[in-house]
């Protein structure tokens, strides 16, 4: 007979898929709401979440080379540097609207994504067949080895 010791805790390894589907669900509400205009009191809460965790989400996707922690600080960091660059190419152009800003944010923000996803797999497949490699790291971690280097097997004299 199996007791609940036998199996593992459900609230360790549910835990981070929910949280990440709940945060996925506030701030898609937020850009909802924000983008048909709504009259809300979640409105600015949830917009000034999604503006802040859409990039720095993207950007922990990005970075898969680093331990955690520099990764989150990173990620922050860098999520509050697009958020300023983007208001100051809208300041700059002088676009005083919201929606504006919260699009471009969301475009960068799956630019990132999409960018994950294709360093992930290996490169990007197309409809017609065709493979854009991907650039950065491997996959698997092991890297190309430039011209002229030894691949560590031939020895020395």
């Amino acid at each position: 007979m199996q007791s609940s010791r036998d199996r593992p805790s459900a609230v360790g390894t549910d835990l981070p898929p929910v949280l990440a589907g709940a945060a996925v669900a506030v701030s898609g509400v937020g850009v909802a709401l924000a983008l048909a205009g709504a009259q809300s009191p979640l409105r600015a809460p949830f917009v000034i979440f999604f503006l802040f965790s859409g990039p720095a989400c993207g950007l922990y996707a990005v970075l898969p080379g680093l331990d955690r922690v520099t990764r989150a600080a990173t990620a922050a960091a860098g999520a509050a540097g697009i958020d300023l660059a983007v208001a100051g190419a809208l300041s700059s152009l002088d676009i005083p609207m919201t929606s504006g800003g919260i699009a471009m944010v969301a475009a960068i923000t799956a630019l990132l994504f999409l960018w994950a996803a294709g360093r992930r797999t290996g490169g990007l497949r197309l409809a017609s067949g065709l493979t854009v490699p991907s650039f950065g790291r491997s996959p698997r971690g092991n890297g190309s080895q430039g011209a002229g280097r030894s691949s560590g097997t031939e020895r020395s004299r």
